[in-house]
């Protein structure tokens, strides 16, 4: 659910959605978008509650490490291009019956 939310977000600010769901022996990329001449490879979190912290905040340091040798994985696969690394969080806020999703999109993040 939430990677269909983020290449609906993606499609509608006008990039096409090239891959979903890449894998490496290191990890996964969840979609790679491209824009202007620039990949994205983001990395999408979905939470429907905010006991456990936001969804931003379930990436850590070592999920980046293998998100980064992901990429690089990638490149290797399909030559180098301008890249970046971002990160789509996604809440769902219940409001009345209906679950709506609050979308927050991190841009051209660090993989450090």
């Amino acid at each position: 659910m939430g990677e269909n939310l983020a290449c609906r977000l993606l499609t509608q600010r006008g990039f096409v959605v090239l891959e979903r769901n890449v894998h490496s022996r290191f990890g996964e990329i969840d979609v790679i978008g491209e824009k202007d001449g620039i990949l994205h490879f983001c990395e999408v979190r979905l939470r429907s509650s905010l006991d456990f912290g936001a969804p931003e905040e379930t990436v850590t340091g070592k999920k980046l490490m293998r998100l980064k040798k992901t990429i690089l994985c990638y490149f290797q696969n399909h030559g180098y291009r301008n890249w970046q690394f971002d990160i789509i969080a996604i809440f769902l806020e219940k409001k009345s019956e209906k679950m709506t999703p609050k979308i927050t999109w991190y841009k051209n993040l660090p993989l450090e």
